[in-house]
C-alpha cells in the first residue's frame, strides 16, 4: 500500500488569515485598553503602555496564520491492492462529528459539524473518491496525519 500526501490547489487562506487576525487584534486591543484605564492611567502614558506590548501584537499576526494553515485542504492519495475498505474511511469520519451529504458509487461526501472546521473554507468538507484500487480523500491538515497513520501504520482501514 502506498500513501501519497498532496497538497490542494484551491486553499484560499488570505481572507480567512486576515478576519482572524482582526478579530485577534481587536481582543488585544479591548484587553490592553482595560487593563490600561484599571490600573495604570495615573503611571504612564497611553502610549507607553501599547509599546511595551509590540511583541504580542507581532504575534497576534503569526498565531492566526498558523491556525488557518491548519485548516486548508490536504489530498491524500492511497495506492492499494482491494485490501481498503472506503466504508471504514467513511465511518471513521462519521465517528468525527462529519454527516454524510452526498453519497454516489466512488464517492463521499461528508461536512463537518464543528464549529470551526465552518468558520474556514478548507475544513468544511471530507471528501472521499475511490475506486478498486485507489481512494483519494480530500480531508483538513489537521486531520491529515491521523488518517495517514490509519493508513499506513494500522488497520484501521483495512478490510477485515
Amino acid at each position: 500500500m502506498e500513501v501519497e500526501l498532496k497538497k490542494s490547489t484551491n486553499n484560499k487562506i488570505i481572507l480567512p488569515w486576515l478576519g482572524t487576525t482582526a478579530v485577534t487584534v481587536a481582543i488585544l486591543i479591548a484587553f490592553h485598553l482595560a487593563i490600561y484605564y484599571l490600573f495604570y492611567t495615573t503611571d504612564k502614558t497611553l502610549a507607553q503602555h501599547f509599546i511595551n506590548a509590540i511583541p504580542i501584537y507581532f504575534y497576534a499576526f503569526i498565531w492566526p496564520f498558523a491556525i488557518v494553515n491548519s485548516y486548508k485542504t490536504s489530498i491524500l492519495k492511497v495506492t492499494h491492492n482491494g485490501e481498503v475498505n472506503p466504508a471504514l474511511v467513511k465511518d471513521y469520519f462519521l465517528q468525527k462529528r462529519c454527516t454524510l451529504i452526498e453519497e454516489n458509487s466512488g464517492h463521499f461526501k461528508l461536512e463537518s459539524q464543528r464549529f470551526f472546521d465552518k468558520l474556514y473554507p478548507g475544513s468544511r468538507y471530507v471528501e472521499i473518491d475511490f475506486t478498486d484500487t485507489q481512494i483519494t480523500i480530500a480531508v483538513p491538515s489537521h486531520l491529515r496525519y491521523s488518517v495517514h497513520h490509519g493508513f499506513k501504520f494500522s488497520d484501521t482501514f483495512i478490510r477485515k
